[in-house]
């Protein structure tokens, strides 16, 4: 039954592929079957929000070396500033065979909670270039008025966020 499943892989995706199009979403052409994970941003409306979240997790937060890692029952986070890209930055984002073989299990599944994610802490809103399919500013000044039109309880309502375009598992994100 896998090997007919797997069979028919290709033309399931390219399937779905079309459909999606013709909904109006954007489809990549690539035909990796499972998508690399992005960055998680974390960002509020108010910047001292974040501040104050980034603060309420420092009893979890380990440094090593020059960098401050977030660790927890099941993912390992790094924290990062947004900032412009370094030659170590760059040297990172690169693919490395050993990085990702330490993350696969014996049948060449990924297993992500091995991988270290990176969490960008945003201290002011993102810029749209390092959230291109999710517009911050058009978020929180909608949040905004919102808010304004609302009483009580609209206040804390959205004005912190975590966004991530490919992510490991919703659930476990929504837990933390």
């Amino acid at each position: 039954m896998v090997d007919a499943l797997a069979a028919d892989d290709r033309a399931r995706t390219d399937f779905l592929k079309a459909c999606l199009t013709k909904l109006g979403l954007q489809v990549t052409q690539n035909t990796t079957t499972v998508p690399s994970l992005s960055s998680l941003h974390i960002s509020s409306l108010d910047p001292a929000d974040t501040s104050s979240i980034l603060s309420s997790l420092q009893e979890l937060i380990t440094t090593d070396g020059e960098h401050q890692y977030l660790k927890d029952e099941n993912d390992t986070f790094r924290i990062e500033k947004p900032e412009a890209w370094n030659m170590e930055s760059l040297q990172e984002a690169l693919p490395d065979d050993s990085k990702e073989d330490s993350g696969k299990a014996e049948e060449g599944i990924v297993d992500y909670n091995a991988i270290v994610k990176h969490l960008v802490i945003h201290e002011d809103v993102p810029l749209s270039k390092m959230t291109p399919y999710f517009n911050h500013h058009a978020f929180y000044s909608n949040l905004r008025q919102y808010q304004s039109q609302m009483r009580e309880g609209a206040r804390e309502f959205g004005s912190s966020i975590v966004y991530g375009e490919v992510i490991t598992s919703t659930n476990t994100i929504l837990e933390k």
